[in-house]
């Protein structure tokens, strides 16, 4: 097969169903004492974007501000998030992750490489197919940049 055989098309088609099929069945994976859907997408936001309020951030995970607000007071009353004023206005308050946030989110992504993992070990993958998925995991990455 040459480069020329490669249908873009059709390996933007099999890498998305793929895929999805790999985070929907990842997703679906209780971790004991962990985050629902709404609260690990908020706490992530928060610790990439850093500091913002609540509208921003709803806005940003396009849902509405008042199921913001219901996320935003779980992960608070649990002690993941805290609210501080604005330093440029003082009428807002900015929500920021705590230590106990980054513990969370790290005890999740921690969970989910031990269930990848225990799926890649055994006599389910060769070697050499665990070569293959080494070798994908940057260009699925870069790939993921350049949408």
């Amino acid at each position: 097969m040459t480069d020329d055989d490669v249908d873009p098309d059709a390996v933007a088609a099999a890498l998305l169903a793929s895929l999805s099929v790999l985070v929907r069945r990842v997703r679906q994976v209780p971790v004991e004492g962990g985050l629902s859907m709404p609260e690990r997408t908020a706490l992530s936001h928060l610790e990439r974007s850093g500091p913002t309020t609540s509208s921003a951030l709803a806005r940003e995970v396009q849902i509405t501000a008042q199921a913001m607000g219901a996320t935003l007071g779980a992960l608070r009353a649990r002690g993941l998030v805290e609210r501080r004023p604005d330093p440029d206005d003082g009428r807002r308050a900015v929500l920021s992750v705590t230590d106990a946030g980054r513990q969370a989110l790290k005890d999740k992504r921690n969970a989910r490489t031990e269930l990848i993992a225990r799926a890649l070990t055994g006599s389910t993958f060769t070697p050499a197919e665990l070569e293959q998925l080494a070798a994908a995991a940057p260009l699925l990455e870069r790939l993921a940049q350049n949408i």
